[in-house]
């Protein structure tokens, strides 16, 4: 998977930096037409427009790394296309199109897929047959009388017709001879079984954007078995969109949420700050309705912050009534603890005897925050239940944990908070005047050099000698949420992306990071 996912990023950032004519420039949007060979049931497609991101790049004011415009990308696979399109005059594609994206689930197999516009598809299939195949082993073979390359280190494949190509990878246990059926089935699709026989997929795409992701919000419960956290995280919604735009230091999301019927404004949520607002790195405050069934309590018992109290079940379900909706989670530095660990050695005798070890291990501290309705009851359901389980707690000094998490729970001002911060002080502030336009602050930066070493860029780029969630971290700042407007049957919010450095286009930044992070 990993080298698939490189090379439908070479062939994304081929797409995104071609193409130089003046009439590009004022080319209007309209509705991808790969976007034909999409499947009606798809959870989730996302479209790049290339046009726009070429306009980033020439605008952008300069590279994060001067070096980096005299620098080839040096993964092997990308010199290895580039090489082959040069000896073959060109590639067959049509550059300026948008290149889309998109996931979805057939029966029981899952596949993610790329759909490529085509303008010469002879050219396109000369690039596979005599220059490509002469470095990548591939076979080449016919099925539904359309051309199709497998591979032979991955389950992949790659097919194509006069309009579009079509590259898809299995997400299961599938053959690439498997894929390959799919993805010619996926170009003999009929109108009425595409994408855009959805009226609000083809709606969307004539927006302005320059990155969009488009969900099907039936498509993805099918997909996720319909799990109770989304489902009950999206109900009664019919589709989700983002529609992103890069500018200098920032990436611009513009999110709406459809319902199937009009919603009424809802409170905006109210942060929860049980301490020095400088202690805080970042916060998340929603406001939530009360749960009207069992399968809801079961879902919101996996939703942070929820997810976090040392509760059960039953007991969330006797506290909820005695809460006011809103909720709030802060995100403080990172906290080292001692942990205590139990195992066995042999002696001597080759006898095993305990062995007990004391390590230092380091946590993110954070503080989980539920508006009460009634302090004295909620004070008293909770010492119920600690006094069932002959657990100390008092009103005074609530509760700590005596392991090592050092976890600790008190009702404060009309406040229930939970956290593992030991500089917890537990007296409610003001939020500051600044933070009333945003219901999030979430230190992405951070956490990317927290989890620098196991996280998902570590996991695709092991071969390089840059650590990618440590340069990432560097560069990226936080991601914040405004509060959510409504109109007739939408939600509307917006979402920023920002980075540390203000004067360089956020799709320059990006592209300038993951060359780095890809350089041997």
């Amino acid at each position: 998977m990993k080298r698939f996912l490189r090379i439908a990023a070479v062939l994304i950032l081929l797409l995104a930096v071609a193409g130089t004519s003046a009439w590009y420039f004022i080319m209007r949007r309209s509705v991808p037409e790969q976007a034909a060979y999409i499947p009606k049931d798809a959870f989730a497609v996302m479209t790049i427009n290339v046009r726009e991101l070429f306009l980033d790049q020439q605008f952008s004011g300069g590279h994060l790394f001067p070096e980096q415009p005299e620098k080839k990308l040096p993964k092997k696979e990308f010199e290895i296309i580039q090489r082959a399109i040069e000896a073959n005059d060109g590639s067959g594609l049509k550059t300026r199109a948008d290149v889309l994206a998109f996931a979805y689930k057939n029966n029981d197999q899952a596949y993610i897929g790329i759909a490529l516009a085509m303008d010469d598809s002879t050219t396109f299939g000369s690039l596979w047959r005599k220059q490509i195949s002469k470095n990548i082993p591939a076979q080449i073979s016919s099925m539904r009388s359309l051309p199709t390359i497998t591979f032979d280190s991955a389950a992949f494949a790659l097919s194509w017709n006069e309009h579009a190509a079509i590259i898809l990878y299995p997400i299961g246990n599938h053959t690439a001879l498997q894929t390959a059926e799919e993805c010619t089935r996926l170009l003999t699709l009929k109108e009425q079984q595409a994408v855009l026989a959805v009226s609000d997929f083809k709606t969307y795409q004539n927006e302005s954007f320059d990155v969009a992701l488009w969900v099907n919000v039936a498509a993805m419960n099918a997909f996720t078995n319909d799990a109770r956290a989304l489902r009950f995280a999206f109900q009664h919604q019919q589709f989700l969109h983002f529609a992103g735009s890069f500018q200098k230091g920032v990436l611009a999301i513009h999110a709406e949420h459809l319902y199937d019927s009009p919603q009424t404004a809802k409170a905006d949520p109210k942060l929860l700050l049980p301490c020095d607002f400088k202690q805080a790195l970042g916060y998340l405050s929603y406001s939530f309705a009360q749960p009207t069934s069992n399968e809801e309590y079961e879902a919101l018992e996996n939703i942070y912050p929820f997810s976090a109290l040392p509760f059960s079940q039953t007991q969330l379900k006797q506290l909820m009534p005695l809460l006011d909706g809103h909720v709030s989670a802060i995100f403080h530095d990172t906290v080292q603890v001692e942990m205590q660990t139990i195992g066995f050695a042999y002696d001597e005798n080759f006898e095993m005897t305990p062995d007990t070890q004391l390590r230092t291990i380091t946590v993110n501290g954070s503080s989980c925050c539920f508006g009460l309705k009634d302090k004295q009851q909620a004070n008293a359901l909770i010492a119920q239940w600690m006094k069932d389980d002959e657990i100390p707690f008092s009103q005074q000094s609530g509760w700590k944990s005596d392991d090592w998490k050092g976890d600790r729970l008190q009702l404060i001002d009309n406040t229930l908070v939970f956290t593992n911060w030991s500089e917890q002080d537990f007296r409610i502030r003001k939020a500051p005047q600044f933070l009333e336009k945003m219901q999030a602050k979430l230190p992405l930066g951070w956490w990317l050099k927290r989890s620098a070493q196991d996280g998902l860029m570590g996991w695709l780029y092991q071969e390089t000698t840059t650590n990618p969630g440590l340069l990432f971290g560097e560069h990226i700042g936080d991601l914040t949420f405004t509060p959510s407007q409504y109109a007739g049957s939408k939600k509307m919010y917006d979402i920023r992306l920002n980075f540390h450095n203000k004067k360089i286009n956020a799709f320059m930044q990006m592209m300038d990071l993951y060359q780095q992070a890809t350089t041997q």
